[in-house]
């Protein structure tokens, strides 16, 4: 999925907004740089439950998100996301999660 940064007050704002994305998603090159790759939107599940999908679940032009999930982090609430992938291209399809093109090392814990 890449390197993501996080815009909290996007996350926390229940609207959609095509032009502001919630998440940044990068890819480091050989020297370590970074490139952006995509992009991901994502809204709070309103009921927190990750069985029962809201009434009417989060959709951007057409294009429903995935979920309701659990957060993937500790801590992270119950949501819903769109990933697009706009600046690499994903064989497996543009706005699908995971895009085997994006290769980023192992994360340090």
């Amino acid at each position: 999925m890449g390197i993501h940064f996080v815009r909290v007050d996007r996350v926390l704002d229940p609207s959609v907004n095509p032009v502001e994305p919630e998440v940044l998603l990068y890819e480091p090159d050989e020297n370590g740089k970074l490139r952006l790759v995509g992009v991901e939107y994502v809204v709070l599940d309103e009921d927190q439950d990750v069985g029962t999908p809201n009434a009417d679940p989060p959709s951007l032009l057409g294009v429903p998100f995935d979920g309701p999930m659990p957060g993937h982090h500790p801590g992270e609430p119950v949501h819903y996301d769109l990933h697009v992938w706009v600046w690499q291209h994903n064989p497996e399809g543009m706005y699908e999660p995971w895009n085997p093109s994006v290769q980023c090392p192992p994360a340090e814990t």
